[in-house]
């Protein structure tokens, strides 16, 4: 007993004394590791680089000594900031300690979480328990908006006014915002007016009318309601409505289903191809079902013009089954099938294009091409001459015709008979629109074949015939280059020296200085200082905190305002512009830069910064150096892809700075290891920059030259394969000058340009 006793006393002794000294150093070790890994991913948080810092912590999360609830709720931090919501729900769902620690941050992020995912009960339970751990003070105010926004998303309006009402008095820099939600909730219209007249914010009081409209129809006023959306502009809103597609609508008479129908087809064929007229179009389709053949010629006839493209074609469709409709419908029909990849059934209808003369040229080249899209060469090619035979005096469809034999040869290595079609074009159509262009691409196939002075003599002449052609500045520095190698070294040095004088900003200014030996034009060196607007920072952290909050509208509106009131002098707008920028809108800036030079703002290295700005310019730099790559070339790939804006969005699907497709960021970022993977974290600047540095890094280290690897990656290796075996495309200058499609043309040589500007403009130096 007495041993017993000892025993214990000494188990007691020695957890006093704590672990043994080889257990403590471990224990230490792992905490120093736990801490230096949250401390190395707040880093990475506080530079804008989120995913970086989901990287950094992905190991500890997998450790389970490393795993603190410190290292969770950091990856739950980053997890937010690039879109990742599943998730922070995952990391944080099961956490007992959301309450205890950093003051209940947790539950403010599973808020936010179960708030994007369309969670709204959830939302609300997560938000009650985030409000009670808060401190008072501007936290609490944050933490009201979420459950404010919660009871909304719920329909417990008098409980979400509360909450709004309660945040606005917590938050006051953005309190009128605050204010105006609450109003939207507010069933008594007097409540509502004395909310209205607390406003002041300009950018808040534009939107009171909008605001009372959404009153109105929330609080059961559908008349109210209906006579303030048609106020706004917005007759569908207040149909809609009167048709009883709202939960506190009673369903309508056949009277009025009949008038909502009359109105909705009157806005069809009144507004055709306007935002209204679609809003129309979806809100008969969705209410009424099948038009008649009069009214779906109607509703074809606007969605050609205002999408979508696929209600177009089926409502032509069913207009000409019904027999009705013009040749200029047919044409229409013909082309939106074109637009929606469905070639050959475009073909069928340009070929039944017949009259009047001009729309049937343009249908018979058109039917050419589509043949030519749906991989029938040998039918395209017939169909072309078909054009030129039968249609020889319509300039437009007869030189197009032409050009695009031509650009067929060059592709099949027949420059011969392409150089005597483009000339034929020059100088049988030389007004046409594509009359400048020919031109120039006979001249270019001339100078391949060595045909130095003749290519020279026709650039020459095109620049006298056509100077105001967007060729004419390319035209007279090839001049220079066929004058220099016929032996005429002083009329190539007149042609670059005239280039240079003429368009110091253009891709070909920068080749013609090279040729005489000196540097690129720059802009006069300046720092970046700019005017102090005390009210223009107040919106920019007016429009952050809402944008934290998840009122992303109301900081659309913040921002729509500063750039339609950017101030009244250059100096003023450039400061507007510097604040997009320091605030990671960059691209918002661009066009306000663009005004204040307009203005007379100094065209300095100041105000081409804004021009041509950065974002996250370490990081850019990081992942440029970590690929080889040089820093200028990148910044210059992204202002031509985004204008360094990291939510764009292309029509085909593209995202991010460095536009990079879902499917394709997908592949390199499994080649990189990703722990996980969503398509919205292209959208996170510092994964567009990683996952875009990595492939231009790949396709670069492919090509002997920079401009086929910017080809490239706009329009893929298959492409540039087959450009590359032009005659004369072994010259980097030739191969971008032979590059048949002009977006991918323009986009090479605008990037090259721009790469010496950011150069420099930013101090880096150029490397491959």
């Amino acid at each position: 007993m007495r041993l017993l006793k000892f025993s214990i006393s000494l188990l007691i002794a020695l957890a006093c004394a704590g672990p043994a000294p080889a257990l403590a150093e471990r224990v230490d070790a792992d905490s120093v590791a736990s801490d230096s890994v949250v401390l190395a991913a707040t880093r990475a948080i506080d530079e804008g680089r989120p995913w970086r810092a989901t990287r950094i912590l992905s190991p500890a999360l997998g450790d389970s000594v490393l795993r603190t609830p410190e290292v969770v709720l950091t990856a739950a931090r980053a997890a937010a900031m690039w879109g990742g919501w599943s998730e922070v729900s995952k990391l944080l769902a099961s956490a007992s300690w959301l309450d205890t620690l950093a003051q209940g941050e947790g539950r403010v992020l599973l808020t936010h979480s179960a708030l994007q995912l369309g969670e709204d009960s959830t939302a609300l339970r997560y938000a009650r328990s985030a409000v009670v751990t808060a401190r008072g003070g501007a936290a609490e105010g944050e933490r009201l908006v979420l459950l404010a926004r919660a009871f909304d998303r719920l329909d417990v309006n008098d409980s979400a006014a509360a909450a709004y009402s309660r945040a606005g008095a917590l938050l006051p820099a953005i309190g009128d915002w605050l204010r105006l939600r609450a109003a939207e909730v507010t069933a008594a219209s007097q409540a509502r007016k004395a909310l209205y007249a607390a406003i002041r914010s300009p950018a808040a009081r534009e939107r009171v009318p909008a605001v009372e409209a959404r009153a109105r129809q929330r609080s059961g006023d559908l008349a109210g309601a209906m006579a303030a959306f048609d106020s706004l502009g917005l007759p569908v809103r207040a149909l809609r409505l009167r048709l009883g597609d709202s939960t506190s609508t009673p369903r309508p008479s056949h009277a009025d289903s009949s008038a909502v129908r009359a109105s909705l087809v009157e806005l069809l064929r009144e507004r055709a191809g306007s935002p209204t007229a679609r809003e129309a179009l979806e809100l008969l389709d969705y209410a009424f079902g099948a038009l008649t053949p009069e009214e779906e010629l109607d509703a074809a006839r606007s969605a050609a013009a205002s999408g979508p493209a696929s209600r177009a074609a089926t409502g032509f469709a069913r207009a000409f089954e019904a027999g009705l409709g013009n040749s200029r419908d047919r044409f229409s029909y013909a082309s939106i099938l074109s637009r929606l990849g469905r070639d050959r059934e475009a073909a069928a209808q340009f070929a039944r294009v017949k009259s009047p003369a001009s729309l049937a040229a343009s249908a018979a080249y058109q039917h050419a091409r589509s043949l030519l899209r749906a991989g029938d060469g040998s039918a395209s090619r017939t169909a072309l001459r078909q054009v030129i035979r039968n249609h020889r005096d319509d300039k437009e469809a007869a030189s197009h015709a032409l050009y695009l034999l031509a650009d067929l040869a060059t592709d099949e290595g027949r420059d011969g008979p392409a150089r005597s079609a483009f000339r034929e074009v020059a100088e049988r159509y030389p007004t046409s629109t594509l009359g400048a262009s020919a031109a120039f691409r006979a001249a270019l196939i001339a100078y391949a074949e060595g045909l130095h002075t003749t290519a020279a003599r026709e650039w020459d002449e095109l620049v006298k015939r056509h100077p105001s052609s967007s060729e004419a500045l390319a035209a007279e520095y090839w001049s220079g280059r066929a004058w220099s190698d016929a032996g005429d070294s002083a009329k190539a040095r007149a042609r670059w020296e005239s280039v240079e004088r003429r368009s110091r900003l253009s891709y070909y200014s920068m080749l013609a200085a090279r040729r005489l030996g000196r540097a690129p034009w720059v802009p006069a060196a300046a720092a970046d200082s700019f005017a102090a607007v005390p009210a223009t920072d107040s919106a920019f952290a007016r429009a952050a905190l809402l944008d934290r909050l998840g009122m992303d509208p109301e900081a659309e509106l913040e921002y729509a305002y500063l750039r339609a009131h950017p101030g009244s002098t250059p100096d003023s707008i450039l400061a507007t512009a510097a604040a997009f920028r320091a605030h990671g809108l960059a691209s918002r800036g661009i066009s306000l830069a663009q005004q204040a030079i307009s203005r007379g703002a100094s065209s300095d290295a100041r105000a081409y910064r804004l021009l041509y700005p950065v974002s996250l310019d370490a990081a850019l730099e990081a992942e440029a150096s970590l690929n080889g790559l040089d820093p200028s070339l990148v910044a210059a790939l992204i202002r031509q892809e985004s204008r360094f804006n990291p939510r764009a969005t292309s029509p085909v699907g593209a995202r991010g700075l460095m536009q990079i497709m879902p499917r394709v960021g997908h592949t390199i970022a499994n080649g990189l290891d990703f722990p996980a993977w969503d398509a919205a974290l292209l959208y996170q600047p510092d994964v567009s920059l990683q996952l875009g540095t990595s492939h231009l890094a790949d396709l670069l280290s492919g090509y002997t030259d920079d401009g086929r690897a910017l080809a490239a990656y706009n329009a893929g290796k298959s492409r540039v394969e087959r450009w590359a075996k032009k005659h004369g495309a072994n010259d980097p200058e030739m191969f971008v000058e032979r590059i048949p499609f002009r977006e991918t043309r323009d986009y090479v040589r605008i990037i090259q340009r721009n790469r010496e500007l950011y150069a420099s403009l930013y101090g880096w130096s150029r490397k491959k």
